[in-house]
């Protein structure tokens, strides 16, 4: 498996958090998209908010936000899981339209670990 068989979508660099987000060729019947994400401070907290739209099954969004809701520097929610940035900060979208968190910190870790598994 090659990076080429992946697109990688990244994002926080606006709070300090680089998060990356894998998409393996053929996870999805139809095409996905991924709106540049908003800053918003609707809970009283600086948060960005997006979402993979995926032009599967009649159209499905995946959730994106960071931090996730408690505010706290260092979470995520991706699909409908909360996600501690410490266990890893690159994530492989699933068919179900989840998500799995890798035990990598950079997008090259993230890479070698897909090839060692």
């Amino acid at each position: 498996m090659s990076r080429s068989d992946f697109t990688v979508f990244t994002l926080g660099e606006e709070l300090n958090e680089t998060i990356h987000v894998l998409l393996r060729a053929g996870t999805f019947v139809g095409d996905i998209e991924f709106p540049p994400p908003t800053l918003n401070t609707g809970l009283g907290h600086p948060a960005l908010d997006s979402d993979f739209l995926v032009d599967d099954e009649g159209g499905v969004a995946i959730a994106v936000r960071l931090p996730d809701l408690s505010g706290k520097t260092g979470t995520m929610i991706l699909g409908d899981r909360s996600f501690n940035l410490s266990a890893g900060r690159v994530f492989l979208l699933t068919s179900d339209w989840q998500a799995d968190q890798l035990p990598a910190q950079t997008l090259d870790e993230g890479f070698r670990h897909l090839n060692e598994h």
